[in-house]
Formats: structure tokens, C-alpha cells, sequence
């Protein structure tokens, strides 16, 4: 049997192997903790170092465009690389004249490179995402050799023809003499007819051609071509025979030889005015000032709403009928006052109404040509044509049209006491009329048929008041008592003659 002893001795050996075990146990745990924390620290470390490192030498990428092997250049070094591979000296010659054209490649070289570096960069971090982890941190020895990543680009040239279009435009304009046309610069006051200038022809570069080569030579990558421009002769595209009446209108004055001379001198004044394209005519300005000294008669006309006598009384006539013109031409009026009356002599709303210096009656030639002014007068008959180059299609006319749209009431009757009117009795002298407006349109035909009709104005003229002269003294101021037939004859008679020659007065007015 086992002694006691001997027992407590096998128990105390167990207990201290035990012990020994536990020790050995936890110092390998502890060896593993700390190896895994060196390990991780490394890796960290590593993974900092290579975030930093300007190079990626784990994977390298190649960049080669067009066979030149750009890898490791900066992108503005690559660029000049290619411009120097392609050099742009090209330009356009013209006699002795040379254009230098702009280099095309330079900022298509510009986006090849930059499109083909960040093309690189993505590839390289997608390599790099596809590594393991341990790769990542352990990569292999610098000795050995990784295959790159390669990317091959080839140079598509930029396509230059709008380029070329734009600058073969420019040269034609600067290099380039256009044709002369032919013009009116003067007029035959004996013939009555205009006169011109003759036509000459001109010279242009050939834009068509002169695009095509430029393109042709891009395209061949021949950028240092000396292209050469060449001319074509351009003609005149107008002649004397393409001069027609654009228009014409004719109003008819009253019997007042006064008024009459007034309006032939009026459409002297304006005959054979010439208007060039774009520029304004004003009636004021060809026709004058009208004074007695030009020959201009006193006549009717208005002054402040009143019937006056004045020199130059009824060139309103002409600037209206010119104004009824230039509406049929189908140029631009600027400028048209409606007299303070309505006018006899021609429809309400269609007047131009001028004194000096205003009112004034304007229009612009908005033609391509010069124009021509024809008026003239005779036997009661102003006519007034435009003379140019039409500018409204065959077979289309213009003209206005007038609608009166409201009547204002007669003004107020004016009575004046006149002795040498019977006692008791009146005499009219104007029986007054009333105000009224009225809306004016364009109306624009074709072959007959309205097209269009636009409105242009709307016009408001006065009433004339109604003139009576009456006698209420008693006895007449003659002295000579009522009862005397002769004498109330002769008043009588006086009265009429004044009443009738007041009438005359006031329809010459109406003429203005």
C-alpha cells in the first residue's frame, strides 16, 4: 500500500506541472498578441506610406498615343510632345496678302492627353482593388518584373470645316471689292427723266473653294500648307431697266389761283429729289421755308384753329399726295400730322398736314436702291410718283383706307354784328360742320384680293363754327333811315357780296 508520504509527494508534482502548462499557455497567447499587433502596426504604416508615395510603381501604366510613349510625363510636357510632332504652320495666301490660320490641334491635343491621364489613373486603381490584402501590404521584390498596364491611343484630327468656313467668309469680306451698282445721281429737269451710274463689276474669293482646301490639307495632315485663294469676278445685280414707278397718286385742287401756285411750286420743290437706301426725307427740309420772295402766294391756310391768309397756303396738298405715294411704294412713313380740319382733297385720315418748321412730314427709303421723287402739277391735277426699284412683289399693292368712327358736335355759332345787314334779318356766312375721327389702315392686296390690312392711325379733326352776321341797331349806321328802299337794297346787296366771298374763303380752307 501507498503510504500516505509517497501520495502527498505525487500530488505536489501534478499541481506544479500544471502550473507550468498554464504558464506556457499564456505566454504563447501573449506572443501572439503582441506579433499581431507588430503586424498591424506595419500594415498600417505601409498602407500610410504608399497613400503618400507619389508613384505607383506596384502597378505601372503606359501611355502611348498615336506611337509616342508618354508614361511619366507631365501632361503639359506630352502636349508640346505632339505639337512637335505635328507642327501647324498653315495659312492662306492672297497676291500679296497672307493670312496666318489659327493651329486647330492644340486644344484637341490638349483633351487627347488629359482624357488619356485620367483614363490611366482609373485603370491603376482598379488593378490595385483587385489585389489581395497581403499583396497590398507585402508587394513583391523591385527585381521583379509586373506586367503594366498599357493603353494605346490613336490621334483623330479635329474636323476643321467650320473653322474654314468662317475664315474663307472673313477673307472674302476684307480681300474682296463688291460689285458697283448702278444708281440714280441726278435728274433731267428738260427730259424729266433720272440719271444713273454706270454698273462695275467686283471681285470676291471663292469661299467654296478656298473651305474645301482648307479642309483638304487637315485632313491629309498637311499643316503647313500655303493655300492660295482664288477670285471670282462679281457682277452687278442691278440695272437702269430694273427702275420702275414704285407708285403714284393724284389729288385735284379748287379754282384758287393763289392756292395753285402755291402747289405747283411745292411739287417743283420736290421733283426729282433723290433718297438713298436708308436715308430720311423731310418735306420741310427739300421744300423750304415758303416766302413771297420764292414766289409763294397769301392763301388760306390754318394758324391755331383759324382760317389766315399766308404765303404758301396749300402745299399740304403735296405732302399728302407725296404721303399716299410712299404708302403705295411700300416704304416707311416716320412722321404725319393730320391737318386741324378735315381736307376735301383727299379722305379723311390719309393727309399730311406740314408748315414750316413744323409739322413736317418724313419717311425713310427702306429700299435696297435709291429712289426717285416725280411730282407735278397742271390744270388743277397734283401727281405725285416714286420712282425706284419695287420693292412689293408682282402683283401686290398697298393703300389706305379710311373709316370715320365718331362725330364730335358743331361748335358754337359766332354771331357778328355787321350794319350793312337789313335790320332784323341775318346772313350766313359758313353754316359749320361738325368734328369727327377717323381710323386709317393699311391695306395691302394681292392680285386683287385684300392679304392684309393693318391699322396705321387714328385722326380727330375739328368742327368749324357757324359765322352769321346780324344787324340789331336802329336806324342803320349809314345814317340813312330804314325806310328807304335804295338805301336797304344797297345793304342788302353789300351783305350778299361779303356773304359770298367769306364762303369762298372758308372752302379754299378746306383744302389745306
Amino acid at each position: 500500500m501507498e503510504t500516505i508520504s509517497s501520495m502527498k509527494a505525487r500530488n505536489l508534482r501534478r499541481r506544479r506541472r500544471a502550473k507550468l502548462m498554464r504558464g506556457i499557455f499564456i505566454g504563447a497567447i501573449a506572443a501572439v498578441i503582441v506579433l499581431l499587433l507588430v503586424l498591424g502596426v506595419t500594415a498600417v504604416v505601409r498602407l500610410i506610406g504608399r497613400a503618400n508615395a507619389t508613384e505607383v510603381t506596384e502597378v505601372p501604366v503606359e501611355i502611348i498615343i498615336d506611337g509616342e510613349n508618354l508614361s511619366g510625363m507631365e501632361s503639359q510636357k506630352a502636349i508640346e510632345k505632339l505639337e512637335a510632332k505635328y507642327p501647324w504652320s498653315m495659312q492662306v495666301t492672297y497676291k500679296d496678302k497672307t493670312f496666318p490660320l489659327e493651329n486647330q490641334l492644340v486644344d484637341h491635343f490638349d483633351e487627347i492627353v488629359h482624357q488619356a491621364y485620367s483614363e490611366a489613373e482609373t485603370a491603376r486603381l482598379e488593378a490595385m482593388q483587385e489585389k489581395s490584402l497581403w499583396e497590398k501590404l507585402f508587394p513583391k521584390d523591385e527585381e521583379e518584373v509586373v506586367e503594366p498596364i498599357v493603353l494605346k491611343y490613336d490621334v483623330t484630327f479635329p474636323d476643321v470645316s467650320a473653322y474654314a468656313a468662317q475664315v474663307s467668309a472673313q477673307l472674302a469680306s476684307e480681300w474682296g471689292s463688291p460689285a458697283q451698282d448702278c444708281a440714280l445721281t441726278g435728274y433731267n429737269s428738260e427730259t424729266g427723266e433720272f440719271t444713273f451710274s454706270n454698273s462695275e463689276s467686283g471681285i470676291s474669293i471663292d469661299t467654296d473653294k478656298l473651305t474645301q482646301d482648307i479642309v483638304s490639307a487637315a485632313n491629309a495632315k498637311d499643316f503647313g500648307a500655303s493655300i492660295p485663294a482664288a477670285e471670282v469676278t462679281v457682277n452687278s445685280d442691278i440695272s437702269p431697266a430694273d427702275f420702275k414707278i414704285m407708285a403714284t397718286y393724284t389729288t385735284h385742287t379748287t379754282n384758287n389761283a393763289n392756292r395753285n401756285i402755291n402747289v405747283r411750286l411745292a411739287a417743283e420743290a420736290i421733283n426729282g429729289t433723290i433718297v438713298a437706301p436708308g436715308d430720311q426725307f423731310s418735306y420741310n427740309t427739300v421744300v423750304g421755308e415758303r416766302t413771297e420772295e420764292k414766289g409763294y402766294k397769301k392763301a388760306p391756310a390754318y394758324s391755331d384753329g383759324q382760317v389766315v391768309q399766308e404765303p404758301g397756303g396749300g402745299v399740304c396738298q403735296i405732302s399728302s399726295t407725296l404721303y399716299n405715294a410712299v404708302i403705295g411704294a411700300g416704304l416707311r412713313t416716320d412722321e404725319r400730322v393730320g391737318h386741324t380740319f378735315e381736307p376735301s382733297y383727299v379722305t379723311p385720315g390719309q393727309d399730311a398736314t406740314v408748315s414750316y418748321m413744323e409739322p413736317d412730314f418724313k419717311f425713310t427709303n427702306t429700299s435696297t436702291a435709291s429712289i426717285g421723287i416725280l411730282a407735278r402739277y397742271s390744270d388743277r391735277v397734283a401727281t405725285v410718283d416714286i420712282f425706284g426699284i419695287p420693292v412689293l412683289e408682282e402683283g401686290v399693292t398697298r393703300h389706305l383706307e379710311s373709316e370715320k368712327v365718331s362725330e364730335a358736335e358743331a361748335p358754337t355759332v359766332v354771331y357778328t354784328e355787321d350794319p350793312m345787314v337789313p335790320y332784323g334779318t341775318q346772313v350766313v356766312d359758313s353754316k359749320g360742320t361738325t368734328g369727327s375721327a377717323w381710323k386709317t389702315y393699311i391695306v395691302t392686296e394681292k392680285d386683287g384680293k385684300e392679304i392684309d390690312r393693318e391699322y396705321l392711325h387714328q385722326t380727330h379733326y375739328r368742327g368749324h363754327e357757324s359765322k352769321i352776321r346780324i344787324n340789331t341797331t336802329f336806324p342803320l349806321n349809314t345814317g340813312l333811315p330804314i325806310t328807304d328802299p335804295a338805301a336797304a337794297a344797297a345793304a342788302a346787296a353789300a351783305a350778299a357780296a361779303q356773304s359770298a366771298q367769306s364762303g369762298a374763303t372758308d372752302a379754299a380752307a378746306q383744302q389745306q
